[in-house]
């Protein structure tokens, strides 16, 4: 309820964008993960490749349950998410090669010229300040300002001297930082003239993950 009522979930619903179809999947991926059976690892597999295919960016969440693994060194729930995305691999293949003539070529490579220029200008860190302050707090695409809620996630993710992180508070911080990496590195970072910060959308139930699990932490604590 949260996620979607509270964030910009919500508004984007109603667009004909690929975020809010890319964070749905991506939220099913985090369950079956989360589920920890080989079974719902092949799930996990086949929905994150489905949110790759609706949006590339996707494909940073995938590395990091993929890399998780194999961290920990769980071989068998590895390849079965390996196992679970093969076949929307195998569309992905086969849509860009009837679409751009290679399967090895993705739509970004025939973006408008004008996001590819300035860039000396993207190399600077006053570029990236300024990017990071207007996607983060500032009114137009600021991530806080248009959903407060996640600032809740702050507290949940800070360190902690007692105890460690878990895995999936590894991963939520991860994802976030990552996702407010690759939005920084590009010069239409603000997504033209929508509002909020639309290239972080798939990044939301990470925000709300951590924070659940903050309140139930909370909870156990009370009790």
């Amino acid at each position: 309820l949260v996620l979607y009522f509270c964030t910009l979930c919500f508004p984007f619903s109603t667009s004909l964008w690929g975020h809010m179809t890319a964070t749905a999947f991506v939220v099913c991926a985090l369950y079956c993960f989360q589920r920890d059976r080989l079974r719902s690892y092949l799930w996990c597999g086949f929905l994150m490749g489905v949110a790759v295919l609706c949006e590339y960016s996707c494909a940073l969440i995938l590395l990091s349950l993929m890399v998780s693994l194999l961290w920990m060194g769980r071989w068998r729930e590895l390849l079965k998410v390996v196992a679970g995305g093969l076949l929307p691999l195998v569309v992905f293949l086969g849509y860009h090669k009837i679409c751009f003539g290679s399967a090895l070529v993705v739509a970004n490579s025939y973006i408008n010229p004008q996001f590819q220029q300035d860039a000396e200008r993207m190399m600077s860190m006053v570029y990236w300040f300024q990017s990071m302050h207007q996607l983060t707090v500032m009114p137009y695409r600021g991530l806080f300002f248009s959903m407060p809620v996640l600032l809740f996630a702050i507290p949940a993710l800070w360190p902690k001297r007692d105890r460690a992180y878990t895995l999936i508070e590894i991963l939520c911080i991860v994802n976030i930082v990552m996702f407010l990496i690759m939005n920084m590195s590009f010069n239409g970072w603000h997504g033209g003239a929508a509002f909020g910060p639309r290239y972080l959308i798939p990044s939301l139930p990470f925000y709300i993950l951590a924070m659940a699990r903050y309140t139930c932490r909370a909870r156990a604590l009370i009790a």
